[in-house]
């Protein structure tokens, strides 16, 4: 008689290490006899990757432990279990004080929103259980509220010098910054807005276009990541025909185009850790880099880290962000300003027949992303430099010129040929500091965090605000191959041009040449 094998459970390791020699092409008979577990169970493991995947990353995102859980068991009341999650990690990213009988409460009340099973009652073993699952280590009774101050600055700067030099040995080109922020991409001065508009807004807050944009850049200012950008569509309206290879942006989508936490945890392991590589690699540094970021709630509330362990993230402390966050020391800012002047001569540069209304009606999206990542890399490395300099000052502190943002002044008198509106200094100062306060995700309260949890997702193809563009009719190959012709002519000529620059026109116009042959061939088949 066959000895019957012994059941043996995997841990989430041992789940990944599968994973991983799956797609290495290994066989899972091989697999499985190595792992002592059954055929089947391997490839449940290879149907259910991506949700195992997944669970690990939630559990890296809470500092879980990983090597001791083994399996994803759901909440009996699964519906209030995310309800309260959502509402815990709110609550911890704002320092507020969290206890069990606090949660314990929190718990009845929404039980009760929720219509939840009446029976249910939030006991110790029941929190014992909601941590676990959640891999909730302890919980701060006192909370994180941390005054403003120097020595709580010092004391911050001194832990993330010793972290940098003495634990990790890196040097400014390995340490990164990221920082979210909410960009209103159409908004104008609230004068010419309201000539603008066929209703009369009551406020900046009235305008739903807004994106949200992520900036991530090293402390030398040598190495820009692409903008992350999150909109409301997946697929709008303006992206129609559009190869979203072209756009210079990673884009994501999210129903009120806040960041979260799945958006963030896709970012890092699929863009920054990859990209940080390359540029490490290319400067023939080791490959170990440090990720410095605030602990807003879309961002992992425990240790993150690239798989094999070298890219790791640092967090700074609740209520000094403002005072050390490098993205905070006026390149976001600097930014939004790069961005809002190349909105108003976008729409300034509008042709006779259409008009400046019409122009700002048909701004859309796909605009806004090439503007506002046209703004981010005319960034200089010194303006990046600079924003490290509350935190990490040089031995020999860097100074430079290149630091002017574009004035108020300047925006007055742009704003100003407009409309027939004349915008004083204050008005205009309004409309640039608009989403100043917009730190790119939301807080919600319990009826909202209840309404996201229970909702159900619905695709959205289009984008409300762009119902109404006049998308432009597709520009044929021929045509594009006149008109290249006439820009080179034109650019040719010009002081500001280089040997480069018409080389690569020259390239893309041959391109619109070799397409147009290719058409008019297909044509002539055809009739033949």
């Amino acid at each position: 008689m066959t000895e019957k094998r012994k059941r043996v459970v995997l841990g989430f390791n041992q789940k990944l290490e599968i994973i991983k020699r799956l797609k290495n092409g290994e066989n899972a008979t091989n697999i499985a006899q190595i792992y002592g577990v059954g055929r089947t169970t391997v490839n449940d493991i290879k149907r259910h990757a991506e949700k195992i995947k997944q669970h690990v990353l939630l559990l890296q995102s809470n500092d879980g432990d990983v090597k001791s859980r083994k399996t994803m068991k759901p909440a009996k009341y699964e519906q209030l279990d995310n309800v309260l999650y959502q509402w815990f990690i709110q609550a911890r990213s704002q320092g507020i004080p969290l206890s069990g009988p606090i949660i314990m409460a929190k718990a009845s009340i929404i039980n009760k929103k929720l219509d939840g099973d009446p029976n249910f009652k939030a006991s110790m073993g029941w929190l014992d259980k909601f941590k676990f699952r959640h891999s909730i280590r302890q919980l701060d009774i006192n909370g994180e509220k941390i005054g403003e101050n120097s020595a709580v600055v010092a004391e911050f700067k001194e832990k993330f010098k010793s972290k940098i030099q003495s634990h990790l040995n890196l040097v400014r080109e390995q340490v990164y910054n990221c920082d979210e922020t909410g960009l209103n991409w159409k908004t104008l001065p609230q004068k010419t807005l309201a000539s603008f508009s066929d209703k009369t807004a009551t406020n900046f807050k009235d305008q739903k276009d807004r994106i949200t944009v992520m900036v991530c850049a090293n402390a030398t200012g040598n190495h820009k990541l692409p903008l992350l950008v999150i909109g409301k569509s997946e697929k709008p309206r303006a992206f129609k025909n559009l190869n979203l290879n072209t756009l210079p942006v990673n884009y994501y989508a999210q129903k009120g185009a806040w960041m979260d936490l799945t958006i963030f945890m896709d970012w890092f392991h699929k863009v920054f850790v990859p990209q940080v590589k390359v540029h490490l690699a290319e400067k023939q540094l080791p490959q170990k880099a440090l990720l410095l970021m605030d602990n807003a709630p879309t961002h992992p509330s425990g240790e993150l880290k690239s798989d094999d362990g070298n890219i790791t993230c640092f967090f700074l402390p609740t209520n000094i962000i403002s005072l050390l966050q490098p993205m905070d020391q006026g390149i976001i800012e600097n930014m939004k300003r790069q961005y809002r002047k190349s909105l108003i001569e976008s729409v300034l540069s509008s042709d006779n027949t259409i008009g400046i209304k019409e122009c700002w009606k048909n701004y859309n999206i796909k605009d806004a992303i090439f503007n506002v990542a046209s703004a981010w890399a005319d960034l200089t490395v010194p303006i990046l430099k600079n924003g490290w300099n509350k935190l990490w000052p040089e031995i020999i502190p860097y100074k430079s010129k290149e630091t002017k943002t574009v004035s108020v002044e300047e925006f007055v008198e742009l704003c100003n040929e407009l409309s027939s509106e004349i915008l004083s200094t204050k008005e205009v100062t309004d409309w640039l500091e608009s989403d100043k306060q917009d730190e790119g995700f939301e807080i919600l309260n319990d009826d909202q965090i209840i309404c996201n949890v229970t909702a159900v997702d619905k695709e959205v193809d289009d984008d409300v605000e762009d119902l109404a563009l006049n998308l432009k009719p597709p520009i044929s190959h021929a045509e594009a191959e006149a008109m290249l012709s006439k820009c080179i002519d034109w650019f040719e000529v010009q002081e500001e041009a280089n040997a480069t620059q018409v080389l690569l026109l020259r390239k893309i116009r041959n391109m619109a040449t070799q397409k147009a042959r290719a058409s008019k061939k297909q044509m002539t088949d055809y009739f033949v």
